[in-house]
């Protein structure tokens, strides 16, 4: 494709998904206000992630549904793109809340929208604020509620070499013995280039659900029989998703 294209596209992009946010933050706040279903609430939250998506022209297949356990769940995923919320949201199979840090809930309207449904923020400016956006969460979490959290803390520039996972996840999943349901999200790198806002290109994604880490699992916090300390499960859990993305990257190469 030829980069007049991708100019048009990705004028096209910032265009119809700032307006895309602006529909569904004011549906989702205006909805929440009035107390609608969780259920008809997050409907706008994956409109908003499905228009991101397919105003970037990209497809999206999702393998391993099967492998969904039942609530509530800590979802943790590898971060390769801004384009991974939007994946999620518009096409994972679980509705969730997200940790995100602290300065997207500044954002005008959309950080309000995002309060709206119980996304929580993050605060990184101290371990004591940290520890209270994890305290949230589990809250959150002992509603019944699944939460997807990005364990590399932020967006890997080499998603082949991501940043290691930090702890975070772990504590959430050890003090409520929740079950740990690894993703895989493959393809989003592709749309926008680490760090760059121009160009997008339209890209093939696919979101892999692994097998769910359970607590009696040897990779799980919360199983003290595990030959494993708390370092190497963080290295086995993230060595099965890196694992997983190579296969998946080496398989589009053929």
């Amino acid at each position: 494709m030829t980069t007049f294209f991708h100019g048009i596209l990705t004028i096209f992009w910032y265009i119809s998904f700032f307006l895309a946010t602006v529909f569904c933050a004011t549906f989702v706040i205006v909805l929440a206000l009035f107390r609608f279903k969780p259920s008809r609430v997050f409907y706008f939250a994956r409109l908003w992630g499905k228009a991101g998506i397919h105003f970037s022209l990209s497809r999206v297949r999702v393998e391993g549904k099967e492998n969904i356990a039942p609530n509530p769940l800590v979802i943790i995923s590898n971060h390769q793109s801004f384009f991974d919320v939007y994946t999620a949201l518009g096409f994972l199979p679980i509705e969730f809340k997200i940790m995100s840090k602290k300065e997207i809930f500044d954002i005008p309207l959309l950080g309000r929208a995002m309060k709206s449904v119980e996304f929580i923020s993050i605060d990184r400016s101290s371990p004591r604020n940290s520890a209270k956006s994890l305290i949230e969460a589990i809250k959150v979490m002992n509603k019944g509620n699944n939460v997807l959290i990005y364990p590399e803390g932020t967006r890997s520039p080499d998603p082949l070499h991501p940043s290691k996972y930090k702890a975070g996840a772990f504590l959430m999943a050890k003090s409520g013995k929740f079950t740990l349901q690894p993703v895989v999200v493959h393809g989003t790198h592709k749309i926008q280039k680490p760090h760059k806002y121009f160009p997008i290109h339209p890209s093939r994604i696919t979101i892999k659900i692994l097998p769910p880490v359970y607590p009696d699992s040897e990779m799980h916090p919360s199983n003290l029989a595990s030959p494993l300390d708390e370092s190497q499960k963080l290295d086995a859990l993230q060595k099965m998703i890196l694992g997983e993305f190579i296969r998946m990257e080496n398989s589009e190469k053929g």
